[in-house]
């Protein structure tokens, strides 16, 4: 009984890991030989580099701050909660 429950407590927890986007391709990713082309050009809008994709920023360091802003500015707090 303990094993049925360990082996489906397995599958329903691996089972995501397949649904996975492995064999996802992007038909707007520029491709050569079927490979993704990296040095192609970025795409364009109204004359302009399109770099409106997903981006992802790194909280920057303190120290990083404080030497671009100052210290009185890196010690700020702002408060966006009810906007």
């Amino acid at each position: 009984m303990t094993c049925k429950i360990l082996i489906l407590v397995f599958l329903a927890f691996t089972r995501p890991l397949a649904t996975q986007w492995v064999d996802h391709r992007d038909p707007q990713t520029p491709r050569k030989n079927g490979q993704p082309e990296l040095a192609a050009p970025a795409p364009h809008m109204n004359g302009k580099p399109d770099i409106s994709g997903v981006w992802r920023a790194e909280r920057a360091l303190y120290s990083e701050i404080a030497s671009v802003l100052g210290s009185e500015a890196a010690n700020l707090e702002i408060d966006v909660g009810k906007y």
